[in-house]
């Protein structure tokens, strides 16, 4: 049985989300579209659930389970970083392995992750924050900003959708794992903001564009069974500005697309072998 103090606990994890579910449908219409506050949300609601999951992902030094995936992501992030210290870059660059085996782009943001906040995984926590608020901003353009609201709702606290990946506390769990879903996902939902219904604009924004291209690809460099996925919203794009006669920037979209073959750069430079992506047989 739990103690008081347990109990305590217990009940402020659940009280928390509650009291935010309130004050959340409390706001009126006008200050919910105002973005600031929307990212409000996202933010706080990551650091409850992932208290909720474990609270060393926040307030101690995060540890992993024995035996994972998630303590290799993280030790080779930290031989980078030490590299980098070291100023041996050519040895940060190739992140502990010739030729990849595990997903090879997360051990480059826990390496980032190490420079900016330390023995912690705050780097990874940050950059899920804007995933609530990436759903939010997706499902307005396409429907309406109360709808919207209420998915975003659904999506942090009611998971009715869980099974079809529409469940934020399973995004949260990824991390404490350590594993790179969260990280390419957010990617990719940030970057369908960004391009949806293109073909409707007047003026295309290639800026916009290009930065999308960009956070497809590095998402394809955190999980590489993504490669589908992105190249299909790429085609897409390439599509409109075929469409739109701008051939120039179709160029421009396909070399920034290319950042998606990194690792096949990687693999033939430090490993002499052509391997588009990771080698699965490495440890069969």
């Amino acid at each position: 049985k739990k103690n008081t103090y347990l109990k305590i606990i217990y009940f402020k994890k659940y009280f928390f989300i509650f009291l935010i579910i309130f004050f959340a449908f409390s706001f009126s219409k006008k200050i919910i579209k105002n973005n600031l506050f929307i990212y409000f949300i996202s933010f706080f609601s990551t650091i409850i659930l992932a208290l909720i999951r474990d609270p060393n992902l926040i307030f101690g030094l995060r540890y992993f389970r024995g035996g994972a995936d998630g303590i290799l992501h993280y030790s080779l992030g930290l031989d980078i970083t030490q590299n980098l210290i070291k100023g041996e870059y050519l040895l940060s660059l190739r992140g502990g392995n010739d030729v990849f085996y595990f997903m090879p782009g997360l051990r480059y943001l826990s390496s980032l992750s190490n420079i900016f906040f330390g023995d912690t995984n705050f780097g990874y926590i940050l950059l899920a924050t804007f995933l609530p608020y990436a759903i939010f901003k997706l499902f307005k353009i396409y429907t309406n900003t109360k709808i919207a609201f209420i998915l975003l709702i659904s999506f942090i606290f009611f998971p009715i959708f869980e099974n079809m990946g529409f469940g934020y506390f399973n995004y949260i769990w990824q991390i404490a794992r350590n594993h790179a879903e969260t990280f390419s996902i957010t990617l990719i939902v940030i970057g369908l903001t960004f391009i949806v219904n293109i073909e409707k604009n007047k003026k295309i924004d290639i800026m916009k564009i290009l930065f999308s291209i960009i956070l497809f690809s590095f998402s394809v460099l955190a999980r590489p069974n993504f490669f589908p996925t992105t190249t299909i919203f790429t085609l897409y794009v390439i599509l409109i500005l075929y469409l739109n006669k701008n051939y120039n920037y179709i160029f421009l979209v396909s070399f920034f697309y290319c950042i998606s073959f990194l690792c096949l750069v990687h693999n033939i430079y430090f490993g002499n072998s052509f391997v588009l992506f990771a080698d699965a047989n490495l440890h069969f």
